[in-house]
């Protein structure tokens, strides 16, 4: 009897085991199987924006990036709630997460410099270095060939600086209206004056420029 009992222990303690185990890869094969998916709706995406791009078509290019960047906030957040479940997974699309965002930063990047109409309307934060810089009714106007950035304080010419506004297009010009400062590092604190903070860009600013790609330009995504 005893050794039947014991047997009978065991293989009750093996079933048990085994319904855990089945459990566990069922749990993580479902969370992992769904990033596994979105992660191929990304690469799917991502290579649209590879053709449109070569047709210089950047409306598409626009939609594709907006694709990705949804499907990717959708990846990291089920990573983020279920992903720990599987340690090694949980870190390998934490990574590949890292890397679609830079990969929309170098794309959105792009964007602005081929279709900055696309942006119209909405803020961003670019890497930005003044070429020049000149007074304008509303501060100051920063060029740097098609870019122009309008701040109320001077920003020093040739020194990079990250600067967050709202994108228009006026004429041949991208203009981005400086919405947050970093008044500690202004060129000239007393140049701020609130009554002439206005976004329009007046017309004798916007003398033809030539049609390059401007330089040292990036995006952070919101």
């Amino acid at each position: 009897m005893k050794p039947q009992r014991a047997r009978s222990i065991v293989t009750r303690r093996a079933r048990i085991a085994l319904s855990v185990l089945a459990l566990y890869l069922s749990a993580s094969g479902l969370v992992t199987f769904s990033l596994f998916i979105i992660e191929e709706s990304i690469q799917t995406a991502m290579f649209g924006t590879w053709q449109a791009s070569d047709a210089g078509d950047w409306w598409t290019v626009k939609f594709a990036a907006d694709r990705i960047s949804d499907a990717n906030r959708l990846l990291r957040l089920i990573n983020i709630a279920g992903g720990w479940i599987q340690p090694l997974s949980f870190l390998a699309y934490r990574s590949y997460g890292r890397a679609t965002e830079a990969y929309l930063a170098a794309l959105e990047a792009k964007l602005l410099a081929k279709a900055p109409e696309l942006f119209v309307g909405r803020i961003v934060t670019v890497s930005f270095t003044a070429l020049e810089a000149r007074p304008v009714p509303s501060g100051y106007a920063h060029t740097n060939h098609r870019l122009t950035v309008l701040s109320p304080v001077r920003h020093p010419t040739g020194v990079p600086r990250r600067l967050t506004g709202l994108v228009s297009v006026q004429g041949s010009q991208v203009v981005i209206t400086e919405t947050e400062l970093d008044r500690s590092a202004a060129a000239d604190p007393l140049d701020l004056d609130p009554a002439t903070r206005s976004p329009s860009l007046p017309p004798e600013t916007l003398s033809p420029m030539p049609d390059t790609s401007p330089s040292r330009l990036d995006f952070s995504l919101p």
